[in-house]
């Protein structure tokens, strides 16, 4: 499945575009979480949406929320535990690598929560488009209003 990760594993050096976009996407998705609490949190549901649909709704913005907590988590305490320091942005440094068990193990789940919400959100965007070509319900249009002032 994954390759453990130790001292004894050659340091990977991601290009300076990976990097960039890795923090910007951390960025983002912080960015989101707060302007999405800051402004009412998920937008309401469907009333008639079928019980499933309510359920799997609530269960995939909770699954965003998880897997989002466990990135940051997971993210820090790999680079806290990294060989090599690791820069973000050149703004700071962090990593002592003092546990390869512990960076390993962190470095699997960062990986595997990563898959997880890319997985996710491809569900959510297909869903998107479900109740805009099949069901026409509406749910896109309430989308757009809710990032817009009219609520």
């Amino acid at each position: 499945m994954f390759k453990p990760m130790s001292s004894q594993t050659p340091p990977v050096d991601f290009a300076v575009s990976q990097k960039i976009i890795h923090w910007l996407m951390a960025f983002l998705i912080m960015v989101d979480l707060i302007v999405a609490q800051k402004f009412g949190g998920a937008m309401e549901l469907s009333e008639g949406m079928s019980h499933w649909q309510a359920m799997l709704a609530k269960l995939t913005h909770i699954g965003f929320y998880l897997l989002i907590g466990l990135l940051l988590l997971s993210g820090l305490a790999t680079g806290l535990e990294a060989d090599s320091p690791i820069r973000p942005f050149g703004v700071f440094t962090f990593g002592n690598g003092m546990n390869d068990g512990f960076f390993a193990l962190n470095r699997q789940i960062h990986h595997a929560a990563t898959l997880m919400l890319g997985a996710l959100i491809a569900l959510h965007i297909l869903a998107g488009l479900w109740h805009l070509f099949i069901l026409r319900d509406g749910v896109m249009r309430r989308m757009a209003r809710f990032w817009t002032s009219e609520k």
